[in-house]
């Protein structure tokens, strides 16, 4: 009887321990009231909620905190948030969890939540979010758009406006199969408290456009971890790496960064912090090509035998005083127009101890040919 009253008492607490869930049943109405919720009641303390039904739950205003959110298991499920707060403690959150579609949208208003947000994660299921207007993100473990999955799995996250996100960290693309999306435009700007991994182990997309911008706080941005990656930066887009920006990490890792305008740095833009590392790990592919904008590295450069660097429209400021033979003799990967070009380089423009690469494209044959042409011109008409 001891042993049958003690294993009561277990089971009791067990049963306590364990989460409740509250899934949605409305079409499309206000989160708070308990018609929309099977349970008769919107999501509370130690609860998780579910909405995988085709409908749409609008955050209006104050709601109250709740241990973890589902958006489309096998189904469909959006959220629409245009004021108030949504808080996720102590777990965490998935747009699109399983095979189903997952929709995050949220226009003002602050979504905290606690542990990881996952935006697709589990099966081949698609998940968006989209932050616009003032809306603030805060999440407390880790951001993955495009979490694990299987091929298929496609995860977005879109920051417009003066939309702001605020994570532990952020992954995206976490398993092979697996395509990460992060657009950034706008005013939109993504703050990650320590490394940003793109092309974790799939296949990351990321823009950065507008006057958008991305940083890592005190650590290394990484844009091909063990996965590919592909890094845009146009307009006044800014990238800031806390430490070290590596393109092409591990082996068999791909990335690709792009600069067609804005800026990018290491080490905060710090003389003395942070390097460039391209592809400077056996078995890893890197290139940076810069066609406008400026590319400023706070240490050093290490390029390794498939990382390339070229330069066009766009400048690469480098600690140091170099002069251009000196940087082509060191770095026989980097090119000027893709080999159709020269380096300048310019240490006296800058008064910050770095030198600045930039490129001129080599005549072409018709522009010889024409300015030969005049001096021909010019010396009969002396005659």
């Amino acid at each position: 009887m001891k042993r049958f009253a003690i294993s009561m008492v277990l089971v009791a607490l067990m049963s306590s321990s364990l989460s409740a869930d509250q899934n949605w049943t409305g079409a499309t109405g206000d989160w708070t009231a308990g018609t929309n919720w099977d349970g008769g009641a919107a999501p509370g303390a130690g609860e998780n909620a579910g909405i995988n039904n085709a409908g749409t739950a609008q955050v209006l205003g104050a709601t109250t905190a709740f241990r973890q959110l589902e958006l489309g298991t096998s189904g469909t499920g959006t959220i629409d948030m245009t004021a108030g707060n949504l808080d996720v403690t102590p777990g965490g959150a998935w747009v699109s969890r399983g095979t189903g579609t997952g929709t995050f949208n949220q226009s003002s208003g602050v979504t905290t939540v606690a542990g990881t947000f996952f935006i697709a994660d589990g099966g081949a299921g698609t998940g968006i979010v989209n932050l616009s207007g003032d809306a603030l993100l805060n999440v407390g473990g880790n951001l993955l758009p495009g979490g694990r999955g299987a091929v298929g799995t496609f995860g977005t996250l879109n920051i417009t406006d003066d939309a702001r996100v605020v994570t532990a960290f952020l992954s995206s693309a976490d398993q092979a199969g697996v395509l990460g999306t992060i657009n950034i435009s706008g005013n939109g700007f993504v703050g990650v408290q320590n490394q940003i991994s793109l092309g974790q182990g799939g296949s990351n997309i990321t823009t950065v456009s507008d006057s958008g911008s991305i940083s890592s706080g005190a650590s290394h941005i990484y844009v091909g971890f063990n996965g590919s990656s592909t890094l845009t930066v146009n307009g006044s887009g800014h990238v800031s790496s806390g430490d070290s920006f590596i393109i092409g990490t591990n082996n068999l890792s791909n990335g690709l960064m792009t600069m067609n305008g804005g800026t990018a740095q290491t080490g905060n833009g710090n003389l003395g912090g942070g390097a460039l590392n391209i592809a400077s790990t056996a078995g890893a592919t890197g290139h940076l090509q810069l066609d406008g904008g400026v590319f400023t590295v706070g240490h050093s450069l290490a390029m390794g035998a498939a990382g390339t660097l070229d330069i066009t429209g766009g400048a690469l400021d480098l600690a140091g005083n170099w002069s251009a033979a000196g940087f082509a003799g060191n770095f026989p990967n980097a090119t000027a127009y893709g080999g159709a070009g020269t380096f300048v380089a310019d240490f006296e423009a800058l008064t910050s101890g770095r030198t600045r690469i930039t490129a001129v494209p080599e005549p072409t044959a018709g522009i010889l040919a024409g300015l030969a042409g005049l001096f021909a011109l010019a010396r009969r008409r002396r005659r």
